[in-house]
């Protein structure tokens, strides 16, 4: 008997692991899509956490342009038409800090951003990156400036 359930254990368990590596990566969590305004509260409110859930993975995200621009960093991969567009989209920040959410595309996608316009609703595929956070200066009231970055963007549905 003891054979038996030994035996249905670890059949068992063998086969939850394998089914596990079907969904994910070892230490790789599978985001769903993801309001920009949960995003940027969940930086802003635990920065700590947001970076382990969010930092280096690829998800899609929706929210509202407020501008597109060409790309003011002089990256060496811009040479080749990396990073060469930036779609900012529009946030609801807490009273904490200003933020700025920035989606780095490639020169392959300028057809589809051309036409976009500001306040059109938006749905994003790209890689979170590392917050960049500017401390503002406290003795004129000023709040600190985040910029949340999003690289090798996709544009997936303009709405």
């Amino acid at each position: 008997m003891r054979r038996v359930l030994c035996v249905a254990l670890c059949t068992t368990t063998l086969f939850s692991v394998s089914r596990a590596d079907d969904k994910a990566a070892p230490g790789q969590v599978q985001i769903a899509s993801v309001q920009i305004d949960k995003l940027v509260e969940a930086f802003q409110t635990n920065e700590i956490n947001a970076v382990m859930v969010y930092r280096d993975k690829e998800f899609s995200f929706s929210g509202r342009v407020v501008r597109v621009i060409t790309s003011r960093f002089g990256f060496p991969e811009l040479a080749r038409g990396k990073r060469a567009y930036v779609i900012e989209l529009q946030t609801k920040p807490l009273d904490l800090s200003r933020v700025s959410v920035q989606c780095f595309f490639d020169e392959t996608e300028r057809d589809r951003l051309v036409n976009l316009t500001p306040g059109q609703e938006v749905i994003i595929l790209g890689t979170c990156q590392r917050p960049l956070i500017y401390t503002g200066d406290y003795k004129r009231n000023e709040k600190d400036y985040t910029e949340l970055r999003f690289y090798d963007c996709r544009l997936m549905e303009p709405k």
